[in-house]
């Protein structure tokens, strides 16, 4: 079970390895990845638990959005498919007029997230890493707008096919 020191190192290189290359680091704030610190609460390496089987980081990375917000067919830690991240997105989608994904906004964003080390039995430590991605998409200046599906008369709750939905002009 690593020590405080090592939780942190740990995450501070996956949250780097992992969006860095796309959330570039701020030179002008130092240091750019550190523990959390909003709303009044200050978080230190002694709320992280020394040499624990589960492990809490709360984080923030000062960056600027250099890449573009790329999805790839990806894999969760239970062998099921999930969309994910590229870290390092391909060269060419930087030539095309209109690229998959979120192009690069060069906006300066803080990234809040947590990241749970977990090793258990001293086995192999894995990191489930929460980012408050709708925050990030705010700071770029975006947002969505949900719409709940109505449920079918046959009373299926499951998702509704594009064909399901009735054609007309949008409200």
């Amino acid at each position: 079970m690593p020590t405080r020191s090592a939780a942190y190192k740990i995450v501070h290189d996956d949250v780097l390895d992992g969006i860095g290359n796309i959330f570039v680091p701020r030179e002008d704030i130092d240091p750019a990845f550190d523990l959390l610190s909003v709303g009044g609460v200050d978080f230190t390496r002694d709320d992280i638990p020394e040499n624990a089987e589960v492990s809490a980081v709360a984080w923030q990375l000062h960056a600027t959005h250099q890449r573009p917000l790329v999805a790839a067919n990806g894999e969760a830690w239970n062998g099921e498919p999930i969309a994910v991240l590229q870290s390092d997105p391909p060269e060419h989608l930087y030539n095309l007029p209109h690229a998959t994904g979120i192009p690069e906004s060069h906006r300066p964003v803080t990234i809040y997230g947590v990241t749970l080390v977990v090793t258990r039995d001293g086995k192999d430590t894995a990191l489930l890493r929460f980012v408050d991605w709708a925050d990030v998409y705010s700071q770029l200046g975006l947002g969505f707008s949900p719409r709940v599906p109505e449920v079918p008369e046959s009373g299926d709750h499951g998702m509704q096919r594009i064909g399901d939905v009735p054609a007309g002009p949008v409200t």
